[in-house]
């Protein structure tokens, strides 16, 4: 390799690292992913994010319950613990969609979930621990053909 070949790969080397942080804090800020995640510098200056996921059934009367894991098939549960572990990275990319369907696929005679997640991180402005909650509700699917 000639020496204007190396030193155009070191210039677009040195150019990424230069770059990355400043895109990496807008893509973390967009779409809430964790900082520690995808070669992010914000690693070093930020605790790790805690991440719950909890499904509400919505029951008759206005009234809800919390599923506990223990009342959770060994389907929902698994699909549960892979959205926690991805969602802890991938922030509000992943959508709660797949963990809706397969609580519905699972058979419960519940019609109406809401599935929230609650998120501890540091906060920007503040630089304290922040708690941030997003609720997603869900119907099951209709399984009536017109």
């Amino acid at each position: 390799m000639s020496t204007p070949a190396k030193t155009r790969i070191a210039v677009l080397i040195c150019a990424f690292f230069i770059v990355w942080p400043g895109l990496h804090r807008m893509v973390v800020a967009a779409y809430d992913i964790n900082p520690w995640r995808f070669g992010g510098f914000a690693m070093y200056a930020t605790p790790p994010a805690r991440l719950h996921v909890a499904i509400i059934e919505r029951l008759p009367e206005g009234r809800a319950r919390i599923l506990s894991e223990r009342e959770m098939s060994a389907t929902v549960l698994a699909q549960q613990q892979w959205f926690q572990l991805r969602r802890s990275s991938l922030g509000s990319l992943l959508s709660p969609a797949d963990l809706a369907a397969a609580y519905f696929a699972a058979g419960p005679g519940v019609d109406e979930i809401e599935i929230v997640i609650i998120r501890e991180m540091l906060g920007a402005a503040s630089a304290r621990i922040e708690r941030q909650e997003f609720m997603y509700p869900f119907q099951r699917p209709s399984t009536s053909r017109r």
